[in-house]
C-alpha cells in the first residue's frame, strides 16, 4: 500500500474529484493531471532456490519462490527506481537484470536470476593449432579454434577458479588474461591470446658491458626493512661506473629497485640492468601469492618505466626453497612476458636446469618460455663435487694455480650439463638448451674472506687473490666465445647480514676496493706477480692428538654394541701379537650378517662418546685395527649422540692382512652422506667392519681385533662423555637460550609474512619485561590470519639445532601481548624443508608473560614431534586466526628470549 507520504497525492486527488461540483476551490479546478501518478515497481525472479531480499530505494522485499513479484512501496511516476539484491540467498548468487530506470507507468520488467554453480570461459584469439586449458587444476578442455569457449564443468557460487594453460599450442605460446577469482556470476572474461614464440634477442650490451650483481643493502637488510638512501645508492653506482660495469643485475622488485633505477637514469644513463622479480612458495592451481603478486605487478611496471632495463628476470633460485611448483613458475614467466617487451628469464641454480635440481624438479615446462637461461654456479660452495686440494700437485703457488684452474674446470663443466640438456621446444622438436636458447652465468663468485667456520676450502682459499684469480679466469671465459654469452659476476659489496654468506664482495662492505679490482680505476696497482699469496691446500701437521678410547683406562666403563648381525666383545684373550696389547675391542663379522653389520662403542649414556673437537684443521681419527685381509672396506662414523639426523662417514681400505693404522679423514665424507660441519656435536661413534652394502656379502665369519682411537689436532676432547647431569653436550636436564637478540657478534634476522611488520628495538618495549633489545611485531588489522615471523641467526633463516628427545620438548618465550586471549603460535621445522615441521599453540594474557610451548602436543591436524628429525628454523604467529575471529584493530607484540628446556646446552651452535 502507499506510504505515507504519498496520501495528500492520490488521496487528496480522489477527495477533490468526488467533491468537484461542491468544492471549486480544490487544486487548481482547471487540469488534474497536473499532480503526479503513483506506480508500481516488479518483475520475475528465475533460478531461486531459497530466499533472496531485493531492495528499491529503502523498500525491501523478501522472495521466496520463482515467479513475478512487487515491491509493497508505490513510486511517483517519472520517477529514477534502483532494484538491487540486499541479501543473497544460501549457497547462490543473484543478479538484476534492468533493475535501473525512470518510471514510465507501472515498471514490470525486472529480471532476476539467481544461480547455484557459474559457467567459465571467455574468448581465444590468435590461436593456430591446438591449445588445451585446465581449471582448477583437474578440469581440461582442448581448445582448437579462435572465439568464445566454455569449460563443461561448472564451479559452485563463490568459489574460486583458476585458467591455466596445460599444454601450448605447436610453435606458439598462449597467454591467460582474467584467470582465476571467484565465481559470482558465469565468468565471460576469462581470455586466452596466442602468438608465435618469437625469441627476442639479448640486446649488445650482454656482449659488450661487463656485468656484476648488486644489492644495495648496507645495515639490516630486506628482512628488516632496510631502504638505502639515493646518497648511499650514488656512491654505489659512482663506483661501479668507475671500475668499468656497465651491466648490474638486480635480485627484487620493490623500492630499493625503484630508487636504483631512477637514479641510474638520470645519472648513469649508460647504465643497463637485469630486473629480477622475487619469488616465495606459492601453490596450485591458483599460485597466488601477496608478495609475489606485488613483485610481479611492480616489476613489470618499471620495466615499462624504464628504458634502462633491458633484461627481466622472473625468480630467483626457486628450485632451491622447494615451495614453489614449476607450473606456477611457468605461469609467472608468461605473465611477465606478455606485458613486457624485454628479453625474459628465470635466474636459477645450474642443478635445476640441468635435470638434477634437488627436489626432483625439471625446467622443462619454463624453457620453452625463456628468451634465455640464467644458471648459477659456485665452485668454492660445493667442493665436494672438484677435486680442490689437488694433493697430486707440489704444495705451493703450483698447487695454488691447479686449485684455480680446476675451479675453472668445475664451472664450466655445469655449464656444459646445462648446455647438453634436451627440451622440447615450441615446435615440438627435442633440442639442447645450449642450440636453442643463449646461456648466462647469473651468478658466480669466490669469497675474498672466510664467513663460513665450518668450510674448508674457504679456510685455506677464501682471500682477496684467489677471488681475483677466479674473476679473471671467468671473464677470460666469458671473452673466449666458447662459453656463457655473460658472466654476472658475485657480487659488488659486502652485506653484514648474509652471516655466514658474506665476504663476496669486489668491494668490502665499507665501499673499499679489494685485490679483484686491481689496475681499475678504484683500485690499487697490481701485483707484480698477479696471484703471489694464493691460499692453497696443504698439509698441516696437528699440533697434538688424544686417545678417544683406548679399552683401559681405570674407571671409565665401555661399552660395544653391536647391530646387524655382528657380536662384539672386549678382551685381552687371543689377541693377534704385532700391534695393540692388553684389553681390546673384538668384533665378529657373522656369516649372513646384514651389509650394515656394526659395533657402537661407548663410554657415556646414549652410547656417547666425548665430543669430538673437529675443526677447520682437525678432522682426521686414526683406528689401530687387526684385519683378516687387505683391501676390506671399514666404514667409521660419528653422529650426535640425540640427534641421528647430524652424522658424517668416512670409508678406508684395509692395507693388509694383520695390524695397521687405518686414518679416517672426515673432510672426505662417503658419497651421497651428509659432510663434516664443524659448528655440529658430535659424540658418538661406530665402526662398520666390511662394510658391503653395495657390494658382494660376507660369506663367511671374519674376526675383527680394534686398538687404540686417536683424534689428531687436539690435545684433549671438547667435552667429557655424556653423563646423567647433561654437561655434554644436550643429555641431561637444563634448559639454554635458542635466540635473545642481545648476543655480540650473532646476526639475528626477523623475515616476516601475511602483512606482519618486525623489528629489533629497545625503544619503546613495554615495562615490565627486557630492557634490551627484543623482537617488536606489528599485526595490522589488514594481514592475513596466517602472519607471522621467522626469526633466525643463520642462512636459510636457520638457528642452532633444537635437541628434541623423549624427555626435552619444550621451549619458553617471554611475551607481551597487548590483549588477552589471542592465539600465540610456535612452529619449528627443517630449514629448507617445509614439509618436517611441528606447531603447537597457546592462549596469552595481556603484558609480559612466559608461554610454555609443548611440542608433544600439537596443534591439531599438524605433524606430531619426531625427535629423530632435525628442527633448525622456528617460526612465532601472533594472534593466529586461520578458522577463527580475527582481530579487529592494530597489534603490536613484543619477544624476548626463547629458551629450549630440557638440555643443558644446545645440540649445535647457532647456523651461520
Amino acid at each position: 500500500m502507499p506510504t505515507a507520504t504519498t496520501l495528500p497525492g492520490r488521496f487528496l486527488r480522489l477527495l477533490c474529484l468526488g467533491s468537484a461540483l461542491l468544492v471549486s476551490a480544490c487544486g487548481s479546478g482547471q487540469n488534474w493531471q497536473d499532480e503526479p501518478g503513483y506506480v508500481t515497481v516488479g518483475g520475475t525472479v528465475s533460478g531461486l532456490n531459497g530466499t533472496v531480499v531485493l531492495r528499491n530505494g529503502t523498500d525491501n522485499l523478501s522472495v521466496t519462490a520463482n515467479g513475478s513479484f512487487r515491491f509493497g512501496l508505490e513510486i511517483a511516476n517519472g520517477t529514477a527506481y534502483a532494484v538491487t539484491v540486499a541479501t543473497q540467498p544460501a549457497g547462490q548468487f543473484c543478479t538484476v537484470t534492468g533493475g535501473t530506470g525512470t518510471a514510465n507507468g507501472d515498471v514490470g520488467g525486472v529480471s532476476v536470476s539467481c544461480i547455484t554453480d557459474a559457467a567459465i570461459g571467455g574468448t581465444v584469439s590468435g590461436l593456430s593449432g591446438t591449445l588445451v586449458l585446465q581449471n582448477n587444476g583437474t578440469d581440461n578442455l582442448t581448445v582448437t579454434a579462435n572465439g568464445s569457449y566454455q569449460f563443461a564443468t561448472r564451479v559452485g557460487v563463490n568459489r574460486p577458479y583458476a585458467v591455466t594453460v596445460l599444454t601450448q599450442p605447436a610453435g606458439q605460446v598462449c597467454s591467460v588474461a582474467n584467470g582465476s577469482g571467484t565465481a559470482t556470476a558465469n565468468v565471460t572474461n576469462v581470455n586466452v591470446s596466442c602468438a608465435v614464440f618469437a625469441l627476442r634477442p639479448l640486446p649488445a650490451i650482454y656482449s659488450t658491458g661487463k656485468p656484476i650483481n648488486y644489492s644495495a643493502y648496507r645495515a639490516g637488510g630486506p628482512g628488516l626493512g632496510e631502504l638505502p638512501s639515493d646518497a648511499d645508492i650514488l656512491q654505489d653506482l659512482s663506483l661501479m661506473h668507475q671500475a668499468g660495469f656497465r651491466l648490474l643485475r638486480l635480485f627484487g622488485s620493490d623500492p630499493v629497485s625503484s630508487a636504483i633505477l631512477r637514479l641510474a637514469a638520470a645519472n648513469y644513463p649508460d647504465l643497463k640492468f637485469q630486473l629480477g622479480m622475487f619469488l616465495q612458495g606459492a601453490t596450485l592451481p591458483s599460485c597466488s601469492d601477496p608478495v609475489n603478486n606485488a613483485q610481479i605487478a611492480t616489476g613489470i611496471a618499471l620495466a615499462n618505466q624504464y628504458s634502462n632495463v633491458v633484461t627481466v628476470s622472473v625468480g630467483n633460485e626457486t628450485s632451491f626453497a622447494n615451495n614453489l611448483p614449476v607450473a606456477c613458475l611457468a605461469s609467472y614467466v608468461r605473465n611477465v612476458r606478455g606485458q613486457v617487451s624485454q628479453p625474459v628469464t628465470a635466474d636459477d641454480d645450474y642443478t635445476f636446469f640441468a635435470g638434477q635440481a634437488a627436489n626432483g624438479s625439471r625446467p622443462d615446462e619454463v624453457l620453452p618460455l625463456l628468451d634465455f637461461v640464467s644458471i648459477h654456479t659456485y665452485p668454492i660452495s660445493n667442493p665436494g663435487s672438484w677435486d680442490w686440494q689437488q694433493t697430486g700437485t707440489t704444495a705451493g703457488p703450483a698447487r695454488a694455480a691447479a686449485m684455480m684452474n680446476a675451479s675453472l674446470a668445475r664451472a664450466q663443466a655445469t655449464y656444459n650439463a646445462v648446455a647438453n640438456y634436451t627440451f622440447r621446444d615450441n615446435s615440438g622438436s627435442t633440442v639442447s638448451i645450449g642450440s636453442a636458447r643463449p646461456i648466462v652465468i647469473g651468478e658466480t663468485g669466490w669469497k675474498a674472506r672466510q664467513t663460513n667456520p665450518a668450510s674448508t676450502i674457504e679456510s685455506y682459499a677464501a682471500n682477496p687473490v684467489n677471488a681475483k684469480w677466479f674473476y679473471d679466469l671467468v671473464r677470460g671465459w666469458e671473452a673466449s666465445g666458447t662459453g656463457p654469452v655473460a658472466v654476472f659476476y658475485f657480487v659488488t659489496f659486502d652485506e653484514a647480514w648474509k652471516g655466514i654468506d658474506d665476504g663476496w664482495g669486489l668491494w668490502d662492505a665499507a665501499r673499499t676496493a679489494r685485490y679483484g679490482l686491481c689496475g681499475t680505476p678504484v683500485g690499487a696497482a697490481c701485483n707484480t706477480d698477479l696471484y703471489a699469496g694464493a691460499g692453497f691446500f696443504g698439509t698441516v701437521a696437528p699440533p697434538a692428538s688424544y686417545k678417544v678410547l683406548d679399552w683401559k683406562t681405570a674407571g671409565v666403563t665401555y661399552t660395544l654394541t653391536p647391530f646387524g648381525g655382528d657380536a662384539a666383545e672386549l678382551t685381552s684373550t687371543g689377541v693377534p701379537t704385532g700391534g695393540a696389547t692388553g684389553q681390546v675391542a673384538k668384533i665378529t663379522r657373522t656369516a649372513g650378517s646384514q651389509c650394515f653389520a656394526g659395533t657402537t662403542m661407548s663410554v657415556g649414556d646414549s652410547a656417547s662418546i666425548g665430543r669430538l673437537p673437529f675443526s677447520n684443521t682437525a678432522r682426521q681419527v686414526t683406528v689401530q685395527l687387526w684385519a683378516p685381509a687387505a683391501g676390506q672396506n671399514i666404514k667409521l662414523k660419528v653422529e650426535n649422540a640425540n640427534d641421528p639426523n647430524v652424522s658424517v662417514e668416512t670409508d678406508v681400505l684395509t692395507t693388509a692382512a694383520g695390524w695397521q693404522t687405518l686414518t679416517f679423514d672426515f673432510s672426505t665424507q662417503t658419497p651421497g652422506t651428509a659432510a663434516l660441519n664443524t659448528a655440529a656435536t658430535y659424540n658418538k661413534m661406530t665402526i662398520f667392519p666390511v662394510f658391503t652394502c653395495g657390494g658382494a656379502d660376507v660369506t663367511t665369519e671374519q674376526i675383527y681385533y680394534v686398538g687404540d682411537i686417536t683424534f689428531l689436532g687436539a690435545s684433549a676432547p671438547s667435552a667429557p662423555p655424556l653423563g646423567g647431569g647433561g654437561s655434554g653436550g644436550g643429555g641431561g636436564a637444563g634448559s639454554y637460550t635458542v635466540l635473545d637478540f642481545n648476543t655480540s657478534g650473532v646476526n639475528y634476522t626477523l623475515t616476516t609474512f601475511g602483512g606482519e611488520a618486525a623489528e629489533l628495538t629497545d625503544v619503546g618495549v613495554p615495562t615490565g619485561g627486557p630492557t634490551n633489545l627484543v623482537a617488536k611485531l606489528t599485526r595490522p588489522v589488514t594481514s592475513e590470519c596466517f602472519a607471522g615471523t621467522t626469526m633466525s641467526v643463520g642462512g636459510n633463516f636457520s638457528i642452532g639445532t633444537l635437541p628434541f628427545s623423549s624427555t626435552a620438548t619444550t621451549m619458553t618465550v617471554l611475551f607481551y601481548s597487548p590483549v588477552a586471549g589471542p592465539s600465540i603460535k610456535l612452529k619449528v621445522e627443517t630449514a629448507g624443508v617445509p614439509t618436517i615441521s611441528v606447531e603447537t599453540d597457546q592462549p596469552a594474557v595481556t603484558g609480559w608473560q612466559t608461554l610454555t610451548f609443548d611440542f608433544a602436543a600439537q596443534s591439531p591436524g599438524t605433524s606430531p614431534l619426531n625427535t629423530a628429525n632435525t628442527y633448525n628454523k622456528i617460526t612465532i604467529f601472533p594472534a593466529f586466526n586461520c578458522g577463527g575471529t580475527a582481530p579487529t584493530t592494530d597489534l603490536t607484540f613484543y619477544v624476548g628470549p626463547v629458551t629450549f628446556v630440557g638440555a643443558g646446552a644446545p645440540s649445535a651452535p647457532p647456523l651461520p
